[in-house]
């Protein structure tokens, strides 16, 4: 019977609405979402439940229906589309999050680079700074006295000692040794040249 189908479309309809807003509660807040449901409610749920309300009144009362069975299948099967936003949203908004992920972590990546890059920069600068502030002076000094000790010659080493021995760290004190070998490699060759 026509008020049985009808019934039973207007069941399925409920719970399928139900099933819907089960959806929206597990989406959470999001404002797509939302407005999708609200348009499926003010279309399809308020406008329909009133048809088929009526084509249900009309069934049970044996008066006639405002449209026959085939036209109203046919306006049953438009509304349907008005379902489609709330069913489509849902969807739609996990695209829209996952694209909110996506540029959140490429903004932390980017921070992560930055701050890895700045880290080479600082251990790049602190490396040099070093080499030139500690290892070359010292490698220069420790030649200097080498040759010095070994071969008794200032001619190469004589500015080098002035170069250093004005800092106050253990460069300063090794460029002053230098000095002193050098004064005393000079009183040793004077000495020599005496003998």
């Amino acid at each position: 019977s026509i008020a049985g189908t009808v019934s039973e479309l207007a069941g399925e309809i409920k719970i399928t609405w139900e099933r819907l807003q089960r959806v929206v509660r597990q989406v959470g807040h999001s404002p797509k979402v939302e407005a999708a449901v609200e348009h499926t409610r003010s279309t399809f749920m308020t406008e329909g439940e009133r048809t088929y309300a009526a084509m249900a009144q009309a069934a049970r009362e044996g008066s006639a229906l405002a449209m026959d069975f085939l036209a109203w299948r046919k306006w049953t099967v438009a509304m349907l589309t008005n379902t489609l936003a709330a069913r489509d949203a849902p969807i739609a908004q996990a695209h829209d999050d996952i694209a909110d992920l996506r540029r959140a972590a490429n903004g932390r990546l980017t921070i992560t680079l930055a701050g890895a890059a700045g880290a080479v920069f600082i251990v790049i600068g602190t490396g040099v700074f070093f080499e030139r502030r500690v290892i070359r002076p010292i490698a220069r000094l420790t030649t200097a006295i080498d040759h010095d000790a070994g071969e008794g010659g200032r001619e190469n080493t004589a500015d080098l000692a002035d170069t250093y021995e004005v800092r106050e760290d253990e460069i300063g004190s090794l460029a002053r040794a230098l000095r002193r070998l050098q004064q005393h490699t000079l009183e040793v060759r004077r000495l020599n040249e005496r003998f």
